[in-house]
């Protein structure tokens, strides 16, 4: 998972420009809102308690930290409600958990909104499953491979799995694909077969004999 923090490239000092790292004069704090025009750092709009996203001038990115800047420590998960992440002072790491002394359960998966994990108390499992416990079979991110999606039969995994496609559209299936090879593999043989009979080719006007 690509962290969020490094979603938006800072200009080099002295290249002209708002170094998104650092927060302009009156962004931020309490009941600041972001100006046209004005880049910087601004109270989540999503909600989320303690965290500043970053405002290009014309919208929010997807690019946040802890208000302020904040030192190393554990703070709401930038994207997931009931989860903490690390943030290490200067950018998020990959280690996040459940809110409070979480038991043993199912929880917001930390990589994936459409799933939940199972927690054992001390760390993700890898026991992954749909978010809504659908039963309605379908694509899923895939548990173990960011860059994948893995088909649920609506009670389980199934060896099925695409390459990541954009939000809403179906992954090809695997035996489309191969329909169609045999469909052309069949139209090949017959377009070799009629060749063989008709034999445009071959000469079939009738040979005279010349008389001695």
């Amino acid at each position: 998972m690509s962290d969020p923090t490094e979603q938006f490239p800072t200009q080099p000092p002295g290249r002209g420009g708002v170094d998104p790292t650092e927060p302009l004069a009156g962004a931020g704090g309490p009941g600041a809102r972001p100006v046209a025009g004005q880049a910087g750092w601004f109270p989540d709009p999503t909600g989320r308690p303690g965290l500043e996203r970053y405002w290009d001038g014309r919208q929010f990115l997807d690019r946040t930290r802890p208000a302020g800047g904040g030192g190393p420590g554990w703070y709401p998960h930038p994207f997931q409600d009931g989860l903490l992440r690390y943030w290490d002072g200067s950018a998020w790491t990959e280690d996040s958990r459940p809110e409070g002394d979480a038991v043993p359960g199912w929880y917001p998966d930390p990589a994936h909104v459409e799933l939940v994990r199972y927690w054992d108390g001390k760390r993700w499992k890898r026991d992954a499953k749909p978010a809504d416990d659908s039963a309605r079979p379908g694509w899923y991110p895939d548990p173990d491979h960011s860059d994948k999606v893995r088909y649920w039969d609506g009670t389980k995994w199934t060896g099925k799995t695409a390459a990541t496609v954009p939000t809403g559209a179906a992954p090809a299936s695997s035996g489309v694909g191969l329909a169609a090879a045999f469909v052309a593999i069949l139209v090949a043989i017959a377009v070799v077969v009629i060749l063989l009979v008709v034999q445009p080719w071959s000469d079939k006007s009738p040979t005279t004999s010349s008389s001695s």
